[in-house]
């Protein structure tokens, strides 16, 4: 599934790579005026800064991925659907900081059981929005999604990442393609994989809204 997912994100990486870039500026210069903001305007402590940024900019972070989604379902997903989910703050935040509570316990376990955590739940806050599913039911959803699908998971996120660094070299210019390439590799194997739930009949797939 690698390899195809991968054709089809460059396929869409050509067809929407400005609408792409556009999107992920969108989310990474929210981002850095939020901790403008909070550091500088504020007075916050560096830390704590980061730590808020990270939590009020949730709904932005699950934003700029459900934008690549959409996009590779032929939808609109611009730089305005960013911003598109804060109405599931609360959701989106308790969803994620539970996903990261528990990769972190299983990152404490030996590293693997925190890479098994974050394979099966990862998807979680996506499915908040995405399916209109509770806290409960998206973690559960999620991880019933990815099973049978955390290797594909895991080989995708390792040719991403090593993509991402070979991309930097030289001056990052690679990167102009690898950044939307991955993003638009994730929301097609996201999007394949919630097909294939709905042809088994998923109570994730059934919830949807």
């Amino acid at each position: 599934m690698v390899g195809e997912v991968l054709e089809a994100g460059w396929t869409l990486t050509k067809l929407y790579w400005l609408t792409a870039w556009l999107v992920l500026f969108t989310g990474a210069g929210t981002s850095i005026v939020v901790g403008i903001i909070l550091q500088n305007g504020l007075g916050l402590s560096q830390g704590t800064a980061s730590y808020l940024t990270t939590l009020l900019t949730i709904p932005v972070t699950v934003g700029v991925f459900m934008s690549f989604v959409r996009l590779a379902r032929g939808e609109s997903g611009g730089p305005a659907s960013v911003f598109a989910h804060y109405d599931k703050f609360l959701q989106l935040c308790f969803t994620s900081v539970l996903v990261y509570l528990l990769a972190g316990i299983g990152f404490l376990l030996l590293i693997v059981p925190g890479v098994i955590v974050v394979l099966g739940l990862g998807f979680a806050p996506y499915l908040v929005v995405d399916r209109n599913l509770g806290v409960a039911e998206a973690l559960r959803g999620s991880w019933d999604l990815m099973m049978g699908h955390k290797v594909d998971a895991f080989l995708l996120a390792t040719v991403s990442i090593v993509g991402t660094i070979l991309s930097m070299i030289p001056f990052g210019l690679g990167l102009l393609l690898t950044m939307p390439l991955f993003s638009f590799a994730m929301a097609v194997f996201y999007n394949r994989v919630l097909d294939q739930a709905g042809q088994q009949g998923s109570a994730a797939i059934a919830a949807e809204g």
